[in-house]
């Protein structure tokens, strides 16, 4: 067995398999040239939302639109999700944001916070539109395939490393391993759910209050 399963003998199926891996590992490998080259014109933290809007142009979207599939149905619906999925997805964001000291956070740039939750509100949800729909939708419900995505989505944080200004809690560790348990618990809310729509709201909030003190100290 790989990870990369047919269903039914069908090679529709193994064909965006093989796309979605190889659009992830793509995008990986381009972004650790195109991050530098935006960090050494672009002042951060308007560097780093310059490249997530490049990111979301050449990935985010076209694979949403290309691979996103629609068997097994993945929607976006509320009705009928079990309390504890809506407390884990509302809990994810009050944690980070105590982790990472949002709430201490002054008013001395107001527009780099409307810039953080501007940036969160959009990367949140499309990124799971881009990453968590397409593969359990193109793998049928496979975990391993899902793992797999699960695995090039944290390897695509690694380039955002290298953004000239950017301070991450707990250095690489933090932001590699916070993005890989979180995109685990949204994986699996996805899986329990047949659902993005929990994993989306949840996504956004924790980017919203990550962006924020990670905007904010950049032109103090």
């Amino acid at each position: 067995m790989t990870f990369f399963e047919t269903i039914s003998g069908r090679s529709r199926s193994y064909a965006a398999q093989i796309r979605l891996v190889l659009a992830g590992c793509a995008l990986t490998v381009a972004m650790m040239f195109i991050v530098p080259l935006v960090s050494a014109t672009i002042p951060f933290p308007y560097s780093y939302a310059c490249l997530l809007g490049t990111y979301w142009i050449v990935y985010c979207i076209p694979v949403s639109l290309g691979c996103g599939g629609n068997h097994p149905r993945v929607t976006v619906k509320f009705a009928g999700t079990r309390w504890q999925i809506v407390v884990a997805a509302l809990a994810m964001p009050i944690l980070v944001a105590i982790g990472a000291g949002t709430v201490n956070v002054g008013l001395g740039h107001p527009e780099l916070i409307v810039l953080a939750i501007a940036v969160g509100l959009i990367n949140g949800p499309l990124e799971e539109f881009a990453w968590r729909r397409p593969y359990r939708s193109n793998g049928r419900g496979r975990l391993r395939f899902e793992s797999l995505g699960l695995l090039i989505f944290t390897c695509w944080h690694v380039p955002l490393l290298l953004v000239s200004g950017a301070t991450y809690d707990f250095g690489a560790s933090g932001l590699l391993g916070g993005s890989f348990l979180m995109g685990l618990i949204w994986l699996l809310m996805t899986r329990a759910t047949n659902s993005i729509a929990w994993p989306a709201v949840s996504h956004a909030l924790v980017n919203i209050v990550a962006f924020i003190p990670l905007f904010q100290p950049a032109l103090i």
